[in-house]
């Protein structure tokens, strides 16, 4: 097994592992990591008001900028995807 996959394979577990939510986009659902809608970015620098999720790359294909998703049964569109970084996809939320 080479690194890369390894590494995957270990950001996919430890993100179930760690799993406080669980998004439902169309006929998709995956455990996320759900960040609230009050919290600091940039070491404290900047106070933010949008949700996040931290999802792992592939678990929900339908993750695009503008779709809606649920997170627990509460409706959000996506305003935002990062690129991935070590396998993991971090989309900014808000309330619809």
């Amino acid at each position: 097994m080479t690194f890369a996959a390894l590494e995957a394979r270990l950001t996919t577990v430890s993100l179930v592992k760690l799993a406080n939510a669980t998004v439902v986009l169309g006929a998709e659902s995956a455990g996320v990591v759900f960040d609230g809608p009050s919290r600091q970015v940039f070491d404290g620098m900047v106070h933010t008001t949008e949700p996040q999720i931290q999802v792992a790359e592939g678990a929900l294909a339908g993750l695009v900028r503008g779709a809606a998703l649920t997170v627990d049964a509460v409706a959000y569109t996506v305003t935002s995807v990062s690129e991935p970084d070590r396998g993991i996809l971090t989309a900014t939320l808000r309330k619809t």
